[in-house]
């Protein structure tokens, strides 16, 4: 009983020294042959880290986890190595220590090292340092056979220096799960080659965003199902230069999300998954005018757009002559297209807020159909918010009618008038007496800013066309300057907007 207790204490003296001082030499020729070097170096390094005491008070041992460098300089094996130990110490349970992505204040402790050719050996030092004082509380080497895998590790990345994140290496086999809580997920695109994959297990019935944030580099993103077939794909329909894909989960399915920079760019993003539930369900299906779900006017209709849906909606107008103004509301770039009993009567894709649609347009009493759509009808699901409102058909201004130089009303010289549009082709004519041979300026503006687009068209007094404009003034506004000799001219003032509804002055003024 002696002699085999003698022995097994020799055995573990044997033991300690080779863990402490130094590892057999492995052999890797892949990724996974290394990680699972890797592992088991890392749960040899969580058994002396649990013998790590703690601040002032017994609290619990800070350990940060710092670079792997070799000349000072950073290359892939660095950030696997490091990267490896970090994300096998934070999975381990009942850890007796507190794991930081970085260097600790003074009087805890650092784990780094350094990275050499030795022979026919790539030797990895790695030290526990107390950082108050940089003194090594432990040192030992692991060892790797040189050959073309290792080797090809040791190249440098070139002066982007972008680090491996903790997740590496990961793949469409071994994606990275993520909880769908909105929580970011901090990861990098170290080279042009680099993949990023995630997997997502939502609720069925539930519509999941899945988005990278930052700035530092323009990702790209795919979305793959369970049965790895691609769904849909995005660029920048993030904030920024970010992706962003929404989809509407099935039932006890899975999907995974592929990460890239786009034209090979490298940095550094985070990833989010969340999800809400899908709006107005019932209305479904209403993927087509004789399908369309009625609504009434007012009423504000959220739903959602799966890739290649259509919503159809029907609306009643109580009185003729009467201006529909229905538009969407969202993140999203939606379109709208809207239909009367001829056909189509007018449709938009960005002249709401942000990419959002909006129709306004004077209708008779009767039924008109409302189509919503995708701009890319490849995109992925996205939510957005229907609104219809009426609005009283503008007056007649008091010069009207004036829609023919026969109609045109004076104006006289440096005093403005106030008109509007009955609609997109509604004309104004105005004339005016030059008594005296000089420069003038014509100018149209929208009363409430310079959005509404106006034209101008200067003739003489047989009605030949001298001079014309259509944003020469502010933004969208008209401005002519002309040089004009003694004689009667005539203004004709256009909008080049379908649905105006904005007043305008208009001025003629002698420079």
């Amino acid at each position: 009983m002696l002699k085999k207790l003698i022995t097994v204490t020799a055995l573990f003296v044997f033991i300690l020294p080779v863990f402490l001082y130094g590892q057999q030499q492995s052999r890797p020729a892949s990724l996974a042959e290394l990680d699972q070097f890797l592992v088991e170096s890392a749960i040899r390094l969580d058994l002396r880290l649990r013998g790590l005491s703690g601040g002032s008070g017994g609290q619990t041992p800070q350990i940060g986890v710092g670079e792997f460098t070799i000349m000072d300089n950073l290359v892939p094996l660095s950030d696997i190595w490091r990267n490896g130990i970090l994300d096998t110490l934070a999975n381990i349970q009942n850890r007796t220590y507190t794991l930081h992505d970085a260097a600790v204040p003074s009087g805890e402790y650092l784990i780094s090292g350094i990275i050499l050719e030795a022979g026919s050996s790539i030797r990895i030092t790695t030290r526990i340092t107390r950082a108050s004082d940089s003194s090594v509380i432990a040192s030992w080497n692991s060892d790797l056979a040189k050959n073309s895998f290792t080797l090809e590790l040791l190249e440098n990345p070139g002066s982007s220096q972008v680090r491996r994140d903790r997740y590496e290496t990961d793949s469409i086999g071994n994606p990275v799960p993520v909880e769908i809580s909105g929580e970011l997920v901090s990861r990098t695109i170290h080279n042009s080659d680099d993949r990023d994959f995630f997997l997502v297990r939502p609720e069925g019935g539930t519509m999941v965003t899945v988005e990278t944030t930052g700035s530092s580099i323009d990702t790209m993103m795919e979305l793959y199902s369970e049965e790895g077939e691609l769904i849909s794909s995005d660029d920048d329909g993030g904030s920024g230069e970010n992706a962003r894909i929404g989809f509407i989960a099935e039932s006890g399915k899975s999907y995974t999300v592929m990460v890239k920079g786009y034209s090979s760019g490298t940095g550094d993003y985070g990833f989010r998954a969340s999800s809400e539930p899908i709006p107005d369900r019932d209305r479904e299906p209403n993927n087509s005018r004789e399908q369309a779900s009625p609504i009434s006017i007012g009423e504000s209709i959220q739903a959602a757009l799966p890739s290649g849906d259509i919503d159809w909606y029907s609306l009643e107008i109580p009185e003729g002559d009467q201006r529909l103004i229905v538009f969407t509301e969202g993140d999203n770039d939606t379109c709208l297209s809207l239909y009367g009993s001829s056909g189509l009567l007018a449709e938009d894709d960005d002249s709401g807020s942000g990419s959002n649609a909006r129709i306004s347009k004077v209708l008779p009493r009767g039924t008109v159909y409302i189509k919503v759509s995708l701009y890319n009808e490849s995109s992925s699901a996205v939510a957005y918010t229907l609104q219809t409102r009426i609005q009283s058909s503008p007056a007649g201004d008091q010069w009207e009618p004036d829609d023919s130089a026969r109609q045109a009303k004076d104006i006289e010289l440096n005093v403005s008038q106030t008109h509007n549009f009955g609609d997109g082709d509604d004309e104004d004519w105005v004339k005016f007496t030059v008594t005296r041979r000089g420069s003038y300026s014509i100018m149209a503006r929208g009363a409430s800013g310079p959005e509404l687009d106006t034209v101008i068209e200067l003739f003489d007094s047989d009605l030949d066309s001298i001079a014309e404009d259509d944003d020469g003034g502010e933004r969208y506004s008209s401005r002519l300057s002309v040089d004009l000799d003694p004689g009667v001219y005539y203004i004709k003032v256009t909008t080049l907007d379908d649905n105006p509804e904005d007043d305008y002055t208009l001025l003629v003024r002698a420079e």
